[in-house]
């Protein structure tokens, strides 16, 4: 068995059948059948811990970080980055998934280093954040996980 490379933060995920491990700057693929060695590739632009993340339409969304309100838009089969609508507030170790509606959302999180219990909803096509209409969570919350 390889031994993946190490790494400070880990989230995993898959996107163009491959399974992502992610930590701050680190970003690096394996094919989902395990063949083949870990390969670093293209590092993020707004590295940093504290960022969650999410899949949509084979595009791999990296959100936000403690250093701020960035969302990385990362191209697997590419190889690229692109810039997405910034977080309508700073937001660090928030947890986010992708709704049946194929919207993004981010819940809980922290904002000045105080736990928060927003929900957040990123729209992929149009590329736009919303709050509206959304209900807070009942409890503020930061390092949750969505699935």
């Amino acid at each position: 068995m390889r031994r993946a490379p190490t790494v400070r933060l880990l989230l995993t995920g898959f996107a163009a059948a491959l399974l992502f491990v992610l930590g701050d700057a680190l970003l690096t693929p394996v094919p989902v059948e395990a063949v083949g060695p870990w390969v670093p590739k293209a590092p993020r632009p707004a590295a940093g811990p504290g960022f969650t993340c999410a899949e949509h339409n084979g595009l791999v969304y990296m959100l936000g970080n403690s250093d701020g309100d960035k969302v990385d838009i990362y191209n697997p089969v590419s190889n690229t980055w692109a810039q997405g609508a910034t977080l309508p507030t700073i937001r660090a170790w928030a947890a986010a998934a992708r709704g049946i509606n194929g919207k993004l959302y981010t819940f809980g999180g922290s904002t000045n280093s105080l736990p928060s219990s927003t929900v957040q909803q990123y729209d992929p096509p149009t590329d736009s954040w919303t709050t509206s209409g959304l209900t807070a969570m009942p409890t503020a919350v930061r390092d949750a996980v969505a699935v």
